[in-house]
């Protein structure tokens, strides 16, 4: 089995809508906020292209895990929630991974994959 994360690696705070649907005008509409706090947020900046002709852009992993966050299942139909970091910066879920126990077919922890 695997061991669970020392709690002091857990230090981020997010909140996730899920997407429910698009309005009429195409744009996404979500459903009320839920906050997970003790995950964590790897940030990630990639830049591409050279010179004057840079285009940057921001993703991450966003590490949560079961033992803390029990009222919460995700699924592949997470895909394009938003999630909001403690900054402000908002961020779309374009993958979610799920990691099992070693011995068991119980979930040891979910990456959402967002940019």
């Amino acid at each position: 089995m695997l061991v669970n994360p020392e709690p002091l690696w857990l230090t981020h705070t997010v909140s996730i809508e899920k997407q429910l649907d698009t309005n009429k005008w195409g744009d996404p509409v979500y459903d009320n906020p839920i906050q997970l706090s003790n995950v964590r947020f790897e940030h990630d900046v990639t830049l591409t292209g050279s010179g004057n002709s840079k285009t940057e852009t921001k993703g991450g992993v966003v590490f949560v895990f079961p033992y803390i966050q029990d009222s919460v299942q995700f699924d592949k139909s997470w895909v394009d929630a938003r999630i909001t970091d403690s900054q402000g910066d908002q961020f779309i879920v374009k993958s979610v991974v799920t990691n099992k126990q070693d011995t068991t077919d119980d979930v040891y922890s979910w990456e959402l994959e967002v940019v």
